[in-house]
């Protein structure tokens, strides 16, 4: 049996003044039933000597240091090597745990419907209590699944998200080391693959945006990248559902369109349209730039739902799947 319940995994580079709040954040929520992994992806500031102020006095708290530079799915791989918990919970090292997260898992993971239904991810909200999965039920994983394929990524970051260890173990789970922004969401696939999911009613991490996020320096600096990994994403999904070849290319069009938008007007627009140009999307810059800002705003939203209802009444293939407003699809699945 695991000593440890949860393991904390906050995999981290160059961000010391970042990673001690992280690190504060769960410093106030610690008991004998968790542990704090720190590792530190061969820094190159006061990392070590930040982390050393808080391993001295809490050996749950237990810091390592790469001797070279793995990347950041690479360091999320070791983490899943350290962690001797029976769920891991990442924290990126710019994000902090939430307010009574780890009362919250510990009591969650014992839930007779979890440990009885093969959960193998739960999920938290937004910071603001919002999600578009049906909260307190086991979702199966393969409705999970076509949600994904239909809706696109809606579980967010690993800072929102525990994974069970012997799920991972089991099926010998990796990140791809070699990308660099789509696969945590392809490792959540294949934990659905394999398991069912939880989504508890509030958030499991306060997630942060800022300039030198990941995120951020990815879409100022290789935004094709992203769009890329995301189709990606989206055709190996299919191909994990086994849909027909002819359906898969109807969702790839779709979120081709959708990913492209969302990108130009968000992050880089002359890049972005560029991209609009190779998908084959047919739309000039003008027309592009003008259902773009649409796209983000509340007519934009409207303009949506009417299309995917357009394309529910007259495309067979998207009736088959579904494609209806998010709440209708788990009440059609039986999720009330």
């Amino acid at each position: 049996m695991n000593k440890f319940k949860i393991s904390i995994c906050i995999p981290t580079f160059n961000r010391s003044k970042l990673l001690e709040k992280a690190i504060k954040s769960v410093l106030s929520q610690l008991d004998q039933k968790t542990e704090v992994i720190i590792l530190d992806d061969a820094s190159k500031d006061d990392t070590q000597s930040v982390v050393s102020k808080y391993t001295c006095n809490n050996k749950c708290i237990k810091y390592y240091r790469n001797k070279i530079n793995m990347g950041i799915f690479g360091n999320f791989n070791k983490c899943l090597e350290l962690a001797k918990g029976e769920w891991i919970k990442f924290l990126n090292d710019d994000d902090a745990l939430s307010s009574g997260a780890v009362d919250l898992l510990l009591r969650v993971v014992r839930y007779k419907d979890i440990i009885n239904n093969n959960v193998g991810l739960i999920v938290g909200t937004s910071k603001k209590g919002r999600t578009n999965f049906p909260v307190n039920k086991v979702l199966y994983g393969e409705d999970v699944l076509n949600f994904l394929l239909i809706y696109s990524n809606q579980i967010g970051c690993p800072s929102n998200v525990v994974i069970k260890k012997s799920v991972v173990d089991k099926h010998n789970l990796k990140f791809n080391e070699n990308k660099s922004w789509a696969e945590d969401y392809i490792f959540f696939i294949n934990v659905l693959k394999h398991s069912n999911m939880f989504v508890v009613d509030h958030p499991l991490a306060y997630v942060y945006e800022h300039e030198e996020s990941a995120t951020s320096r990815l879409m100022k600096n290789n935004v094709e990248i992203a769009i890329e990994e995301d189709i990606e994403a989206v055709k190996y999904l299919g191909s994990i559902l086994d849909i027909e070849s002819n359906n898969i290319n109807f969702f790839l069009d779709y979120h081709k369109k959708r990913i492209a938008r969302y990108y130009s007007v968000v992050f880089n627009k002359v890049k972005s349209f560029a991209i609009l140009k190779d998908l084959r999307l047919k739309k000039t810059n003008s027309y592009a730039f003008i259902t773009n800002f649409l796209f983000l705003t509340l007519a934009g939203k409207i303009l949506r739902k009417v299309q995917l209802l357009g394309y529910s009444l007259m495309d067979r293939n998207v009736l088959h799947y579904g494609y209806l407003p998010m709440y209708l699809y788990w009440k059609k699945r039986g999720y009330e």
